[in-house]
């Protein structure tokens, strides 16, 4: 509640009862929170975000002409929340939501159904870390819910096994290609995922900015593709292997693709069985 306080949202005004109506209009006059694009909210999970806070921050968001955004991961937010994030999914400026590293469970199959049956306007969303990841109905839901979003460019969701497919297939070729980032952490995915997944980097029709497999604990065979692919890939700019326990001898191959590719910027392999020598070849 302190934070919400303190950002001074706009609220509703208060109407005076009896008042006439035909009265001019107010000269509109635009202020600080007319700009806000991104409300960042993440953090507060020791301090518990109410629902009543949740209420009030929508509220403020409905005069917010140019909100876009909102970030509520790491809040510690249950499934007793149901009716403030369903509403929230409702505002139709907000494109991007950032739900991960809550509690949801079946708040998760809820999200899921109004993705698929209800809206369209969603184009990022990550809703990984949460408690609904090994549940395979929530899981195809999102999915499916995912599918109808017309301009989703951005993923976050873990999945298990055959839903990898599923998820990877999100990624069409299109003319001209439209960016697409996926972040599939904690993740059990297939070979058959990952052989679409190098089909999109080596192909001109496909734009993957960024691939997030942290502690997927991806095979050599895998990390052999995405190596491979990389040497013709010009799009990819953010790849983060960290946590997968993987060895220089795997990572190498990695490295020699890097060689010839330019493009990638930000390398993540923390939390690997990485050597000195490979620390030396790598600078």
């Amino acid at each position: 509640m302190e934070a919400l306080e303190s950002m001074r949202l706009p609220k509703p005004e208060v109407q005076v009862k009896g008042r006439r109506g035909g009265q001019n209009r107010k000269e509109i006059q635009f202020k600080a929170h007319h700009l806000i694009q991104t409300i960042d909210l993440s953090g507060f999970k020791d301090r518990r975000i109410s629902r009543s806070g949740l209420k009030e921050l929508l509220d403020g968001i409905e005069l917010l002409p140019c909100i876009r955004s909102l970030n509520l991961s790491n809040n510690g937010i249950t499934d007793d929340f149901d009716k403030e994030v369903l509403q929230l999914f409702d505002v139709t400026k907000i494109k991007a939501v950032d739900l991960s590293h809550n509690n949801l469970r079946q708040l998760g199959l809820q999200i899921g159904k109004k993705l698929r049956d209800e809206v369209s306007h969603i184009s990022w969303v990550d809703l990984t870390m949460n408690d609904f990841d090994n549940d395979t109905q929530t899981v195809n839901t999102l999915i499916q819910g995912l599918k109808k979003q017309t301009r989703i460019i951005y993923v976050g969701l873990t999945v298990q096994g055959n839903q990898s497919d599923q998820l990877v297939k999100l990624l069409q070729p299109k003319r001209p290609p439209t960016t697409m980032s996926l972040k599939m952490r904690n993740s059990l995915m297939t070979k058959s995922a990952f052989e679409w997944l190098g089909k999109c980097l080596v192909s001109q029709e496909f734009c993957l900015t960024a691939l997030n497999f942290k502690f997927c604990f991806l095979t050599f065979e895998m990390v052999k593709k995405l190596a491979d692919s990389l040497r013709s890939n010009k799009t990819l700019t953010k790849l983060d292997l960290s946590n997968n326990g993987l060895c220089s001898a795997v990572t190498n191959y990695l490295l020699q693709a890097l060689r010839v590719n330019i493009y990638v910027s930000d390398l993540n392999l923390h939390g690997n069985n990485l050597d000195d020598d490979f620390a030396v070849e790598l600078a």
